[in-house]
């Protein structure tokens, strides 16, 4: 099996049930019932810095590859 298992910010955030329940099946461990993760989850915005926002289209480039890796 892996090694690890990825999970996104993101992507807990669009669907909590469906990150834990791969989590816990990576650690072989049953979900228990009845668990609302999704009013655990309370998802936040990231203001960027203006240098960040300035350069972004260029922060973009270098990064391509780890951007797409990462499916953004």
């Amino acid at each position: 099996g892996a090694d690890y298992v990825e999970v996104r910010f993101e992507d807990l955030c669009t669907d909590p049930g469906r990150a834990i329940a791969a989590i816990l099946d990576f650690l072989e461990l049953a979900p228990p019932a009845g668990a609302d993760y999704a009013g655990l989850i309370e998802p936040r915005s990231s203001p960027l810095l203006p240098e960040v926002q300035k350069n972004a289209p260029a922060i973009a480039r270098r990064l391509s590859r780890y951007l797409a890796y990462c499916r953004y």
